[in-house]
C-alpha cells in the first residue's frame, strides 16, 4: 500500500506540565506514532485488561484507561519517568495523562484536516435553459 503522499504518521512534542495533585512538574519529549487497525485493536485489549472487563467503572477512570491504552501503543518514544511510571498506570497526576492525549487529539485533527478538509472540486454544470414552446 502506498502512503507516501499522506502526511506523517508520527509527531514529537515536548510536555512541561505540573501535576495537579502532586505538584510535581512532568518534563519531557514524547513521540506518538498513529494507531493502525492492529494497533487500536491492542490498545483496546490492553484498556480492557487494564480495566478488569468491568463495565460499571466510574465513568472518570473508563475515560483514562481508554486514554492509557491508546498511549501504551501509540507512544514510541518517552521520557524515563513515564515508563517508570508503568506508562503512566502508577501517576496520581491523572491531568499529565490528560495533556498527552490532548496533544496527541491536536495532531490527529491536523493529520485528518490535512488529508480530508480539501474542498473538493464542485462538477461544472451548464447551463439548462427551458425549450421555448
Amino acid at each position: 500500500m502506498n502512503l507516501t503522499n499522506l502526511p506523517s504518521m508520527e509527531y514529537s512534542f515536548d510536555l512541561k506540565v505540573k501535576g495537579k495533585n502532586t505538584g510535581y512538574l512532568y518534563e519531557g519529549n514524547f513521540v506518538y506514532k498513529r494507531l493502525n487497525y492492529f494497533a487500536k485493536n491492542e490498545a483496546a485489549k490492553y484498556t480492557t485488561q487494564i480495566s478488569g472487563d468491568l463495565t460499571n467503572l466510574d465513568l472518570n477512570i473508563q475515560n483514562i484507561n481508554f486514554i492509557l491504552g491508546i498511549l501504551r501503543l501509540g507512544l514510541t518514544e518517552f521520557p524515563e519517568w513515564w515508563e517508570d511510571s508503568n506508562f503512566g498506570l502508577d501517576l496520581y497526576d491523572d491531568n499529565i495523562i490528560s495533556k498527552i492525549y490532548d496533544k496527541i487529539n491536536k495532531f490527529e485533527k491536523k493529520w485528518h484536516d490535512e488529508v480530508w478538509a480539501k474542498e473538493p472540486q464542485k462538477p461544472k454544470i451548464k447551463d439548462e435553459k427551458t425549450p421555448k414552446e
